[in-house]
């Protein structure tokens, strides 16, 4: 059995391979076969992260790498439904870019180079504007992927494509945490909230029956802050009350 991972550096390159056999006689006989393993291009996309209040308008970055040079792009992305309005996009560099809501979940954009030109590489597309509806609890707010095809400069699509979606962080009048485990071991948090706003972070070792017990206290000064809580035992659920 043959078998071989390529890299993502290792995108668009011929790969001529040779497999060596040889037995145990005497003398040992060996025999050679030669071959070539293609690996195709692919196409990676990239979604930014924002912060934003319910009611306001913020905006993600959209980037892109291309093994191979590209010239037009389509894609959508999907979004929890009834959550964000008003899509605008700003396009960079020499890309002509269209979209469109389809329905209220499912934004549908493509992008086309001018001026015959192509790109290969990392390249920013440009920035994707959008308002969180008013009104709505505070979430985190998935931006993915979905329904890409990405064209070489000879018409053909590229046969692979790799996703990295984004988040709307949408602040309402709820706060929001997300517990993460650093690579010391130790627990963090991030606390999300309007600055100005007070919150005490609250821990129990079971939810049955639920004790709650004051951690700290926390008086935002911006969107977010980062809380280090120490080692990871023993397991324990946690909670911000405002």
């Amino acid at each position: 059995m043959f078998s071989f991972n390529p890299t993502r550096a290792q995108a668009h390159t011929t790969n001529a391979i040779t497999v060596t056999v040889t037995d145990n006689g005497l003398p040992p006989l060996s025999d050679s076969k030669s071959f070539t393993v293609v690996v195709n291009d692919y196409l990676e996309l990239f979604l930014g992260s924002t912060i934003l209040r319910v009611g306001e308008t913020g905006s993600v970055p959209v980037t892109f790498f291309s093994s191979t040079p590209i010239t037009n792009l389509d894609f959508a992305i999907d979004f929890p439904a009834g959550r964000l309005t008003n899509w605008a996009i700003q396009s960079f560099l020499h890309f002509a870019a269209s979209g469109f809501v389809s329905n209220n979940s499912h934004l549908l954009i493509s992008f086309a180079l001018t001026n015959g030109q192509s790109f290969v590489g990392s390249q920013s597309l440009g920035q994707l504007d959008f308002t969180a509806v008013s009104p709505q609890i505070s979430a985190f707010l998935d931006l993915s992927f979905s329904d890409t095809t990405g064209l070489r400069e000879d018409g053909t699509v590229i046969p692979k494509n790799l996703f990295n979606g984004g988040i709307a962080t949408v602040i309402g009048a709820e706060s929001l945490l997300r517990a993460f485990v650093g690579t010391n071991g130790h627990r963090s948090l991030i606390l999300y909230g309007s600055p100005g706003s007070t919150h005490t972070i609250q821990l129990s070792t079971s939810l049955v029956p639920t004790v709650w017990q004051n951690v700290s206290l926390h008086t935002l000064t911006n969107f977010t802050e980062l809380i280090n809580l120490g080692d990871t035992s023993p397991a324990a659920f946690y909670r911000a009350k405002q």
